[in-house]
Order: C-alpha cells, then sequence, then structure tokens
C-alpha cells in the first residue's frame, strides 16, 4: 500500500502500509482491494488480543515474585531517557505541536518530525513546506482531530458525527446514516470514557 501511494504521488505518505489502508479511502472500500493488498484488516486485534495476555502473563510473573527478564524494544522511551542521561544525542522521530516546525501545516497541530534529545530534553526540528501532495494528503486528517478533540472538550457529541462525515475513510464505504450509526454504536462502547455518552 504504501508503494502503491509512492507510486502515485511520488512520495512516502506513512509509516506502515496498515495504516495507509485506515487513514485513505483507498484500500479497503472492496473485498477484492483487501485482497489485491494483501490488507490485515485483523491485526490490531490480534496485536491487543497479544498484549492482554503478555500484560496478563507479567503480571502473573509480578505477584508471584518471579524474575523478569528485560530487553529493549522498538519503542522510544527507554533511548530518550538513555539519551537524557548520558548527554549521548539520539535522533527520534516524534508527534509535536507544530510550531512552525511544518509550514503547510495548520499551526498547533500535531505533526510527526526529526526531534534530537539529549540532557538538554527534546528539541523538534524544523522541516519546512512538504511537497503540496503530501500536505494535502495530511490536511483532511488534521481537520478531522482538530473536531474530535474539540468534541471532547466541549461535550459535543455533534462535532463526532462532523468528524467522521469528513473522515476519508468512513464515508467512502458508508452512507451518511450508516456513519451516523457507527458514531452512535462507538460512543456507546466506550461509555463513560467519553464527555458525550
Amino acid at each position: 500500500m504504501r508503494f502503491e501511494l509512492l507510486r502515485q504521488f511520488g512520495w512516502f505518505v506513512s509509516e506502515s502500509s496498515e495504516h495507509t489502508a485506515e487513514y485513505t479511502p483507498y484500500f479497503l472500500r472492496r473485498d477484492d482491494q483487501i485482497e489485491a493488498y494483501h490488507v490485515p484488516v485483523d491485526e490490531y486485534i490480534r496485536r491487543s488480543e497479544a498484549n492482554m495476555r503478555e500484560y496478563a502473563d507479567t503480571r502473573r510473573a509480578l505477584l508471584a515474585g518471579e524474575a523478569l527478564v528485560l530487553h529493549p524494544t522498538v519503542e522510544y522511551g527507554a533511548g530518550i531517557i538513555h539519551a537524557m542521561v548520558t548527554n549521548e544525542p539520539a535522533l527520534i522521530y516524534g508527534n509535536v505541536r507544530n510550531t512552525r516546525l511544518i509550514d503547510n501545516l495548520p499551526e498547533d497541530c500535531c505533526v510527526e518530525v526529526p526531534v534530537v534529545v539529549d540532557c538538554n530534553g527534546l528539541r523538534p526540528c524544523h522541516v519546512g513546506k512538504l511537497p503540496p501532495e503530501l500536505a494535502a494528503h495530511c490536511a483532511p486528517h488534521v481537520f478531522v482531530q482538530e473536531l474530535v478533540v474539540r468534541a471532547a472538550l466541549d461535550g459535543d457529541r455533534a462535532r463526532v458525527y462532523r468528524a467522521a462525515l469528513l473522515d476519508r475513510l468512513a464515508p467512502s464505504v458508508l452512507s451518511i446514516s450508516e456513519v451516523r450509526a457507527m458514531v452512535d454504536e462507538l460512543i456507546a462502547a466506550h461509555g463513560a470514557a467519553l464527555p458525550f455518552a
């Protein structure tokens, strides 16, 4: 999927094919597309189930006083702490507030940019302007996310419907009434975790 978008737009636009399928209207519309692009539709569920099993096993071992074998993961946390404590600089790619780091995306939205880490903390790097096709790819997501944040802060369920209707994927496979019904189901499933349940 990433390579398909590379062929179409001339740039990589996502960190993984799985996320690309979730965030774009091109790969999940029909079963033949899912099959042709080998979209791992249930991968997140399988990963979540594996994480829950690992959590249960780790918790059981801790409560039993068993020794745990620790090993580094691909996550950034340990590397960030190591760079800050040892002052050995590290370069990560982190999600930060857009403070003119990417010139052609809205100020204050969340952007992923190179970040230098050392004893002085985390310093996001200025990227400049994205190529227009990449900025155009990112911008719809930014505004959908802003609507969701405003919905949560204001307890405004109507903004959740609007965000879902402006999402690039849901309306490509669902009608307006189906999108609204999906939102209702998701809000009900999350219960008191949301301010507009």
